[in-house]
């Protein structure tokens, strides 16, 4: 009785307690994925003559060092190598093939009514792979028309509805952006891009389970099991890897995911040459029984 009075009383408390809670989850700032992260993304646009569409994967996961600098490597991107945050200044920065590092922050402190600057760097980093092909140059303004939260996984992320016209007048534009795993679709009079699914860790987030567009990150194995050397290297390198585990192939990818070659793994002794290729930084997939392992050589 006396318990059965109280019931209504509690559940009355604790949604009062978890309105603030949820609210004050999505003022603390939130970073990409530090580990694992898939993104399979729907972009279609005007060609000229017709509409075209694509699905494209990209990931994260895995070291790289760049001028003496760790990144997370990026996977399937036409123009990121690597990602690296600074989750205590709230940075995110991402290096381009060229080696040239960006700041691709976004200020998720703005509030209702806050007119943003949207650089280059960030619509690169959260919108591709249309701003991947030089669509969007400069830096425009955009207007927070509306700010809610969304769950992804355990946390509840602030979520950005974005409007304006920028890029000169030239493009009427609109754009939902959540903190910490970026933009989930955006339209503009020639394009629009939607997030199929958004993946962590091998988790869905994001998404409709049942796309068969949808994929994650593959299978990892421990990186520390695969070493390239010489590297950089200019026309041969090697490679030592734990002989517990079955290798079947070595394939050389672009940094767009590009399969350029599969090398025969008989030929480890004598090296694998990549002495015809443009300098520049390659992916190296070892592809064994347990899963795929992925390193970087760079082509000096």
């Amino acid at each position: 009785t006396d318990n059965a009075l109280m019931r209504p009383f509690l559940a009355l408390f604790l949604f009062i307690v978890s309105v603030p809670f949820t609210q004050a989850q999505t003022n603390v700032y939130q970073p990409y994925p530090l580990i694992d992260g898939s993104w399979t993304t729907h972009t279609q646009y005007y060609n000229g003559s017709g509409i075209t569409q694509e699905w494209v994967t990209e990931e994260w996961g895995g070291d790289i060092n760049i001028n003496g600098i760790p990144y997370t490597l990026v996977i399937g991107d036409p123009v990121i190598v690597g990602v690296r945050q600074d989750v205590s200044n709230e940075k995110v920065y991402y290096i381009d093939n060229q080696n040239i590092e960006h700041d691709a922050s976004f200020d998720q402190s703005a509030q209702l009514g806050d007119t943003l600057l949207l650089t280059e760097a960030f619509r690169t980093l959260a919108m591709n792979p249309w701003t991947s092909w030089g669509m969007w140059t400069g830096v425009d303004t955009l207007v927070v028309a509306q700010v809610d939260s969304l769950l992804i996984g355990p946390t509840y992320r602030k979520k950005f509805y974005l409007s304006g016209i920028p890029f000169n007048n030239q493009y009427l534009y609109d754009c939902s952006y959540i903190c910490g795993v970026g933009c989930d679709g955006y339209t503009t009079l020639d394009a629009g891009f939607t997030l199929e699914c958004f993946f962590s860790e091998g988790a869905q987030y994001f998404g409709n389970p049942l796309n068969p567009n949808c994929t994650a990150a593959v299978n990892e194995l421990n990186a520390p099991s695969v070493a390239i050397f010489p590297n950089p290297s200019e026309d041969r390198f090697f490679i030592e890897y734990d002989q517990s585990a079955t290798l079947h192939e070595i394939q050389l990818v672009d940094i767009t995911g590009k399969l350029l070659t599969t090398f025969n793994k008989e030929h480890t002794a004598n090296g694998f040459d990549i002495s015809n290729l443009p300098s520049g930084v390659y992916m190296v997939a070892f592809v064994f029984e347990q899963g795929t392992v992925r390193s970087t050589i760079v082509k000096s």
